[in-house]
């Protein structure tokens, strides 16, 4: 008798066919039930792992017990079955070890802005889907459906918005790199260059697709990637002669199904028409659709503002463009509209998926400047939405603006263990190390970022930074060298190498190289940080009408790409440039310019310009007067990170009312919340002097120089410390190397007129 005749003499295959059909109907039950009662998705794959690795012991029980009549236990039975059942769970152990295998949802309870406590139902992060957008091809080249490319990505991002179970992402914050790989307008993307951007983006999948508009009827393909290797997950085709906002319905429910979001849950969960939640006319949704693209990817926040009001002629219940209006009536300093923007959103936010509905009742405290409220709102989307990484950046950006660090820290700590892959955030943990003086815990941040990413420029900048501050100058020279070398036109580090030089004390050679890199910079944002590090040299190196003509420069370049809001609050920033090249009343009169301009909520802005003036005039009375107005602005807007400004400058005015002793603490709060605020150094050191204290005045002024080593002001300070002190020869040598720097410095500049004084009357 042969092996088979055995097998089938013994029953096996008759065992193992029942137990398979049994193991399929078990597999399918265990799907019905994942389905219907929301659980994890893993049981059907723990399901089908066991079940298949208990084939061995069902197929030996089968072989020993399938003929008739009564058979005890083999040795072979008890060795192979219980090692059959120790390798099940280990394989199950290692297969399956942290992976939740009970409900998908939790319940959370949450407290919104006016303390009200309640419990909700969600779905567990594990089991949230991230997807990533790219704008659709127009294969047919008619340019008069070319706002349908946008129009695409934005319907579906509204229409998924409304299942907790999907997050969408667009590539609206990808502008950056697709200007940089000659993109600008985020359309005809090869597959390639999308895949890769959707790996930056840390999405695990993307939807890419295009659409052709032929005899009245469109016709749309959706391809549904795997990141990794492209691998394309599904391919769908819609043709319909309806429009692109009723085909949108059918294409956003495919994709659930796609991304793996359970049957049942896509047949009970509220999915109401994109015509009810976004609006019904076509005309409506292609002046959206060409607001977004204005504002997004042109920066024409004028051609946004007409597209937008457009769209809302045709259809005032559009939530989705109300918020756009509000946003681009905002950053136009437009009050008005931004006012009836932001209610009109509130009005009929009912027609927006809840998580939506945080953002408008973020951005309408944020406008009445309820700056608490608007706090609890993003703190409630999180405890909502826990694994919802955009809620978390929002709320660490609240955190940040508040000066609370450690929570900001926290929130992006967060959003890694979300999605580890997100590792673009260790780069963010770094900077508010960095910022906190945690240059250690900065560097660790920053090194994680390199491991993961040994050939990006910032891997390096951002160690050469930390370099730089520790006082390592050649260390950081080597670090941003080797960053040029990844990329040898990238605008940024030649800025970084360039400002270096400078801090090693060579100003041409650094002058040299910023206007090189402002030669060759490709387009207006790159022109602007070359600007911006051309104007700090030349103020430093008391070229003060230099630097006034690099501001005006900056300000020209800005028009074409930052909105009007941000324009009026670089003229502020300017202020004190005037003022050091003795262009006094044309300081006051920008100021005034822009006060008029400035409407609710940045309207207390032009009290900054107010205590730039003052600090820079040295006015004790006009920085006392300045000061309640900023700390308004700071409770209003919520924007504690301003408190140093107000701490300064509340310590210059009782430094220039010869109060140095009360103004040393004050000078120190504002160092403890800016610890890389070099300057605040000199500050406290200059007060050690004029109180008689030389040796705490030269120990804080030693400090400031250690990251910044030819920092002209600090030099000559340090001259009048030795000097009190009797120590001519050395207080002689810093006397020159300050005037070494203020070499070509404006004629009459102040400071170079007081250290020639004081090198004469030593003799130097």
């Amino acid at each position: 008798m042969n092996i088979f005749q055995d097998l089938w003499k013994r029953r096996v295959p008759h065992v193992v066919g029942v137990y398979l059909g049994i193991s399929w109907a078990v597999i399918e039950f265990v799907g019905f039930l994942v389905d219907q009662y929301t659980l994890s998705p893993h049981l059907v794959t723990f399901s089908l792992v066991a079940l298949v690795s208990l084939l061995p012991s069902v197929s030996i029980i089968a072989y020993f017990h399938g003929t008739p009549g009564s058979q005890g236990w083999t040795r072979a039975e008890k060795f192979a079955v219980p090692s059959n059942l120790l390798a099940l769970g280990a394989l199950l152990v290692v297969l399956f070890s942290g992976k939740d295998l009970g409900a998908a949802t939790t319940t959370v309870a949450v407290t919104d802005e006016e303390g009200n406590t309640t419990e909700r139902t969600i779905p567990k992060s594990e089991f949230r889907r991230n997807v990533l957008l790219f704008p659709f091809d127009n294969t047919a080249g008619d340019s008069s459906t070319d706002w349908i490319q946008h129009g695409i990505p934005i319907a579906l991002g509204v229409d998924l918005e409304q299942d907790m179970f999907i997050q969408t992402r667009s590539t609206d914050a990808l502008v950056a790199e697709l200007r940089q790989r000659g993109y600008p307008d985020g359309l005809d993307l090869p597959l390639t260059l999308k895949r890769e951007l959707a790996e930056e983006a840390h999405a695990p999948m993307f939807v890419a697709g295009s659409f052709a508009v032929v005899g009245g009827e469109i016709e749309v393909e959706v391809n549904l990637y795997a990141t990794e290797r492209s691998k394309l997950i599904a391919e769908r085709s819609y043709a319909s002669t309806d429009d692109i906002i009723a085909l949108t319905d059918e294409m956003s429910v495919a994709l659930k199904r796609d991304v793996g979001i359970p049957s049942q849950h896509i047949e009970e969960a509220q999915d109401l028409p994109l015509a009810d939640q976004l609006t019904g006319s076509l005309d409506a949704f292609r002046h959206l659709s060409e607001a977004y693209r204005a504002v997004t990817f042109e920066q024409d926040w004028a051609a946004g503002s007409a597209a937008v009001q457009a769209s809302l002629a045709l259809d005032s219940t559009n939530a989705y463009a109300h918020m756009l209006h509000y946003g681009i009536a905002l950053y136009s300093n437009d009050r008005a509209n931004a006012q009836s923007a932001i209610d009109n959103a509130m009005q009929h936010s009912y027609k927006l998926p809840e998580r939506t509905r945080f953002q408008v009742k973020l951005q309408y405290y944020d406008f009445r400047q309820e700056a608490e409220k608007a706090l609890a709102v993003a703190e409630m989307r999180v405890d909502l939405f826990d694994d919802d990484i955009q809620g978390r950046l929002m709320l660490a950006q609240l955190y940040s603006l508040r000066d609370r660090v450690p929570d900001a820290m926290e929130q992006f700590e967060a959003v890694l263990a979300i999605d580890p892959s997100r590792t673009e955030y260790l780069q963010q943990l770094g900077a508010l190390a960095r910022a906190e003086g945690d240059f250690d815990r900065a560097a660790g941040y920053f090194q994680r970022y390199a491991d993961e990413h040994p050939d990006e420029p910032v891997s390096f900048t951002s160690l050469a930074s930390l370099q730089r501050l520790q006082g390592d100058f050649e260390g950081a020279k080597t670090t941003y060298e080797r960053a040029l070398l990844l990329e040898p036109e990238n605008v940024d580090v030649k800025v970084s190498l360039a400002t270096l030089e400078r801090h090693l004390g060579r100003l041409e050679s650094g002058l040299s190289a910023l206007e090189e890199a402002l030669r060759e910079a490709p387009a207006a944002q790159d022109s602007f940080g070359v600007l911006t590090a051309l104007g700090s040299l030349a103020e430093e190196s008391g070229r003060a009408s230099q630097a006034v003509m690099y501001v005006e420069q900056l300000l020209a370049v800005s028009q074409s790409f930052l909105p009007p809001i941000q324009m009026l609050s670089n003229q502020l920033g300017a202020l004190d440039t005037y003022v050091a090249a003795g262009q006094i009343d044309r300081a006051r009169m920008i100021l005034g310019n822009v006060e008029q301009q400035l409407q609710s909520p940045f309207d207390q802005l032009g009290w900054l310009g107010h205590l730039a003036i003052a600090m820079a005039l040295e006015d004790a009375d006009a920085i006392e007067a300045a000061i309640p107005g900023v700390q308004a602005l700071i409770t209003g807007l919520g924007v504690q990170a301003l408190q140093p400004a107000v701490l300064e400058g509340t310590a210059q005015a009782l430094e220039l009312r010869e109060r140095c002793e009360e103004a040393i603490p004050i000078y120190q709060e504002a160092l403890d919340l800016n610890p890389t605020a070099t300057s605040l150094h000199l500050d406290i050191g200059r007060c050690h002097r004029k109180l008689g204290d030389l040796d705490e005045a030269e120990e804080r002024i030693r400090q400031g120089l250690a990251t910044s080593p030819f920092a002209p002001e600090m030099h000559y300070e340090l001259a009048l410390v030795l000097a009190d002190r009797g120590d001519t020869a050395e207080a002689v040598q810093h006397l020159e190397t300050a005037l070494a720097v203020w070499e070509n410095a404006d004629p009459g500049y102040p400071l170079a007129q007081k250290a020639q004084e004081e090198l004469a009357r030593l003799g130097g």
